[in-house]
C-alpha cells in the first residue's frame, strides 16, 4: 500500500480518468444531438392508369416553421416510379414536400415529416386524339393544351 502512494504517477491518474470520462459523455452528447436522416421513398404514378412513371424529376424541399422552401436534391425516379430521399430529421420537427412537372403541369406532395413512403399522382386529363377525316386514332401523338 506504502508503494502505491509512493508512485509518482497516482495524482495523475484520477485527473486523467477524469478527463477521459468527461470527454466520453462529453462526446457522447454531441453525437445524440445531431440529426440522423432517415429514408423517404416518393413514389409517383399516373392518376388516370395508376401505372408507374420511370424517369420523372423529383425536386425536394424542406418546409420551416414559418411556411418557407429551402430546396435540398433533385433525383429521377427509377424503372417502378420511385425515388428515395435520405432527409434529416424526420420525426423530429423537420417537415419536407416534393414537387414534379411530368406533363408540364407542376405536381406538389403534402408535407410529410415522418418517414415512410409519399405517393403522388400525376396527370388527371386522358385524351384521344382521332383523325377527323376518318375517326381513326392517331398514335403514339404529343398533344398541348394551351
Amino acid at each position: 500500500m506504502n508503494s502505491l502512494l509512493a508512485c509518482p504517477q497516482w495524482p495523475l491518474l484520477p485527473r486523467a480518468f477524469a478527463f477521459a470520462f468527461l470527454s466520453f459523455f462529453l462526446l457522447l452528447s454531441i453525437a445524440s444531438t445531431q440529426a440522423v436522416a432517415a429514408p423517404v421513398d416518393v413514389r409517383i404514378v399516373d392518376a388516370v392508369t395508376a401505372a408507374a412513371m420511370p424517369g420523372a424529376e423529383i425536386q425536394a424541399y424542406e418546409v420551416t416553421a414559418a411556411g418557407a422552401r429551402v430546396w435540398l436534391a433533385k433525383q429521377t425516379s427509377n424503372s417502378i416510379g420511385v425515388a428515395t430521399f435520405q432527409l434529416e430529421g424526420l420525426g423530429a420537427g423537420r417537415s419536407y414536400q416534393f414537387d414534379l412537372r411530368p406533363f408540364l403541369q407542376s405536381v406538389r406532395s403534402d408535407v410529410v415529416s415522418q418517414p415512410g413512403e409519399v405517393l403522388i399522382r400525376a396527370g388527371k386529363l386522358q385524351v384521344r386524339l382521332v383523325d377527323g377525316r376518318d375517326g381513326s386514332a392517331f398514335a403514339n401523338q404529343s398533344v398541348f393544351l394551351l
